[in-house]
């Protein structure tokens, strides 16, 4: 299947509309089910076709800023704390610039160190300011050489009467409360703790920061970072509107969306990846930073024209920008010039000074924190983990319709519409006209007329419904349903051999799939007449089937055959977050 065949299909997950109930013919054979096909990874070269219309553009950018939170576990988001910021030694004061140390707890206890850069001889009224998000550069935030420089770029910034603040990825430097790669246990998946979700929250810590410092002018911000500081660049201005302009470096690409743990996330990239997150900071200024020898070497013929085709639908063309640096993967000085140039013309509307000052720090002595970091109040991962936990917003206080978004953002799911009955040779499936599934079903006329539909599942497969479920059911119809990879939709497939949390990125876990096809046979049945949902199997099975009564947006009523054991968690990511079975029971009752 071509790049832009994957792409379609997967984009089409968050365009179902409608419900048809006829009966199409399609082939003497039934075709495979897509979410079998896509085995999609970082190094997939995926499409972003850009909307025909700004109307169009703003309902996608709405959805998919909810699905980016929703993957970081940010939907809804924590309360914030204080940010309890503290300076630490004495500036460290050059001609054209000054650096601090200082600290700040973006979750309770948890403490992120940084550098704050400030202009010299300059009055300290309502300054612009940038955030510099390092990428994984060995020395992060004190990385300085040829290639790639740190300090360097906030020097530079400094030294032209813009702050600059760089601070610690997890596990870097400073910060070493939490490991820099974590989040593929069980628990931490369903609690969507990981890098992804954490980093993020801290640059959205970062900005309230600078915007509480009475020296920075809160419309004048802007971001910057290159590869995993790239990424971390465009996701935050994908969801934060006081990014003011953007210059993600060397990582927007059709070709690779970045494989570190702090850039996966569960549902993160479906139906979607780092193009079109970019071009969601439109229509504010966005310059893309490109390398002629990574993987951006196509910026500025394929993913740049992406990108512009949406400012175009603002009319702003030209705010949607790109510089190509003939080099290898970097932050060097012609890149950080192009930074400089862009950065002095949107957020000062001056010219820019390109030499930057001598690069006469200690990065160690002068940049560190070191033992003058106060011992953290929560020393271990577990107990962050604990934290993460604790400022949760509790779901219970959120409206029904919220939670339910909340939900399908973090599963990868969505009620459906479009659904479509198909006859394939002697085969009848259920398939969304969007989406390339294929839900195999058995429709058997019931005793009544007006008495809707009853759906039956069963975890062994429609065979086994038939066996141990009712026959006459009292209703309309009957229809028998064999869920993803259960029953006579149980297929070989070629599975992704990569860590599991770079395989959620990008497709959804087993378990979300079978919601999905629950939830694809209520909006079919929906259509003629009262629905009731027989479930029979395991703990977890159960639960989905729960779950799928909780998300369906037309009443159902949930009967369940002898289930093999208590409800359990089912295996979807977030689900802890979002109040779990608890809460679903309770959406249920209600």
């Amino acid at each position: 299947m071509v790049a832009g065949q994957i792409r379609n299909v997967l984009y089409g997950t968050l365009l179902c509309f409608g419900v048809a109930n006829g009966f199409a013919q399609e082939g003497s054979g039934r075709p495979r089910d897509a979410r079998n096909i896509n085995e999609r990874n970082s190094d997939t070269h995926t499409v972003f076709s850009p909307p025909r219309t700004l109307a169009e553009w703003n309902r996608r950018r709405t959805e998919l800023r909810k699905q980016i939170l929703a993957a970081a576990g940010l939907l809804p988001a924590p309360a914030k704390s204080p940010l309890l910021m503290r300076r630490h030694g004495e500036p460290v004061v050059r001609p054209k610039y000054s650096v601090e140390k200082i600290s700040f707890e973006s979750l309770p206890g948890l403490r992120i160190a940084g550098n704050l850069y400030l202009p010299v001889g300059e009055s300290k009224r309502r300054l612009p300011a940038v955030l510099v998000a390092h990428g994984h550069w060995k020395h992060g935030r004190i990385h300085h050489a040829d290639d790639y420089s740190v300090p360097s770029l906030c020097a530079g910034l400094a030294s032209q009467g813009i702050v600059a603040f760089a601070w610690d990825m997890v596990g870097y430097n400073d910060t070493k409360q939490l490991p820099h790669e974590f989040g593929e246990a069980e628990e931490e998946l369903a609690w969507s703790f990981h890098p992804l979700g954490i980093q993020l929250w801290n640059t959205i810590r970062a900005i309230d920061l600078l915007q509480g410092l009475d020296f920075i002018d809160p419309a004048r911000i802007g971001m910057t970072g290159a590869s995993g500081g790239g990424t971390q660049t465009f996701l935050a201005a994908a969801v934060d509107d006081r990014i003011a302009a953007a210059a993600p470096v060397n990582m927007v690409s059709a070709g690779f969306q970045g494989d570190d743990a702090c850039e996966m996330a569960p549902s993160l990239r479906l139906g979607t990846n780092n193009v079109e997150i970019a071009a969601m900071m439109a229509p504010k200024p966005l310059l893309l930073i490109s390398a002629t020898k990574d993987w951006t070497k196509n910026t500025p013929k394929e993913e740049h024209p992406q990108v512009r085709a949406v400012y175009e639908l603002f009319g702003q063309a030209g705010r949607a920008q790109q510089v190509q640096i003939d080099a290898g993967h970097n932050y060097n000085l012609l890149s950080r010039q192009a930074a400089y140039s862009f950065f002095a013309r949107v957020l000062k509307q001056s010219p820019a000074v390109l030499a930057e000052p001598p690069m006469d720090l200690d990065v160690e002595r002068d940049l560190l924190i070191g033992e003058d970091l106060p011992k953290p109040k929560k020393e271990s991962k577990s107990e962050v983990f604990a934290t993460w936990k604790a400022v949760r917003k509790p779901t219970a206080a959120l409206p029904l319709a919220e939670w339910r978004t909340a939900l399908e953002m973090a599963f990868g799911v969505r009620c459906p519409g479009g659904v479509r009955a198909v006859r394939t040779g002697s085969d009848l499936v259920l398939t969304r006209a969007c989406c390339g599934d294929r839900v195999p079903v058995e429709m058997i006329p019931g005793t009544s007329r007006k008495a809707g539909t009853v759906i039956q599942v069963h975890e062994d497969g429609m065979r086994n419904a038939a066996k141990s479920m009712a026959g006459d059911t009292g209703a309309s119809i009957r229809l028998l349903v064999d869920v993803f990879q259960r029953g006579s939709a149980a297929v070989d497939r070629a599975r992704d051999a990569r860590m599991r949390l770079e395989y959620l990125t990008y497709h959804a876990s087993d378990d979300a799939n079978r919601l999905q096809d629950m939830l694809t046979a209520i909006a079919y049945a929906s259509g003629r007449g009262p629905v009731r949902l027989q479930c029979m199997g395991d703990g977890k099975f159960t639960a989905l089937c729960m779950t799928a009564v909780a998300l369906s947006r037309v009443p159902v009523r949930l009967e369940l055959m002898s289930a093999k054991g208590p409800a359990e968690a089912p295996d979807l990511p977030g689900f802890e977050r979002l109040g779990g079975l608890a809460e679903v029971r309770r959406r249920m009752s209600n």
